[in-house]
């Protein structure tokens, strides 16, 4: 039921953002793609726990994974008719931190959560990223969410607490 009521969260914040549309920008095209990736990650963590379960080391399973990823993201810009190279010095120090921090830290921490914690929990952690998102984009561009996007944080939270609760229910003894 939890599970449910956070989709529905997430659902009402897609639908918030829907209601932004700025000149130059699709939100509706971004939630597709954040619909699939969240599939994409949700197969990918369930992937991570057969992999461990198996016996892979984290080490091993995210070197493997990591650079299969390189390697088939790699020649992506080129199909967009996209350079390399050109862009300011900044930019590729970006790029870096969002390897180090989002890829290294953070998905490595998710692979290694999943040994211990089941997958379907490691995802609802994953859902506060829009809600972490807005909040960011409040704080650091001024950006004010819909009152439909507050709404659906609220409903989302709301979901990922009922159904951390009702595991908890779950795994004390009788």
């Amino acid at each position: 039921m939890g599970i449910i009521i956070a989709l529905l969260g997430g659902f009402c914040i897609a639908v918030g953002d829907a209601d932004t549309l700025n000149s130059g920008s699709n939100p509706l095209l971004g939630d597709g793609l954040a619909l699939l990736g969240a599939w994409s990650v949700s197969f990918y963590l369930l992937l991570g726990k057969q992999a461990q379960a198996l016996g892979l080391t984290i080490k091993n399973y995210s070197a493997i994974a990591y650079t299969t990823a390189a390697i088939v993201l790699l020649p992506s810009p080129l199909f967009f008719g996209i350079n390399y190279f050109g862009y300011p010095t900044e930019l590729y120090g970006y790029l870096l931190g969002m390897a180090i921090f989002s890829q290294v830290l953070g998905h490595t921490s998710f692979n290694w959560a999943v040994r211990f914690i089941s997958p379907t929990f490691v995802t609802l952690a994953i859902l506060f990223e829009p809600v972490t998102a807005s909040f960011l984009g409040f704080l650091i561009f001024g950006e004010i969410p819909s009152q439909l996007v507050l709404i659906g944080a609220l409903i989302l939270l709301a979901g990922v607490a009922i159904a951390v609760l009702a595991q908890n229910q779950l795994n004390q003894p009788t």
